[in-house]
């Protein structure tokens, strides 16, 4: 880190500036390296539930849609 900015390398190279808008780095910064860890856990948890939420509600209205597309196939005119 430099000037508040991180450069991820791999699997390709991005940076990332942190300032006091990033609700984790103002949450974090003068926390202690294990209660960053323990932050960075609950908020990877909290993420993939609700990409997970995000994802179910998609495919629910995806198979909604499905099956309506197949109702109005087989409904008379």
């Amino acid at each position: 880190m430099k000037l508040n900015r991180v450069t991820v390398t791999s699997p390709q190279k991005k940076a990332y500036d942190l300032d006091a808008r990033d609700f984790f780095w103002a949450k974090n910064a003068a926390n202690p390296f294990p209660q960053v860890a323990e932050d960075i856990d609950t908020e990877l948890n909290r993420y993939k539930q609700d990409a997970a939420e995000v994802t179910r509600s998609t495919g629910e209205r995806r198979q909604r849609h499905h099956a309506a597309v197949r109702l109005c196939c087989f409904l008379p005119l």
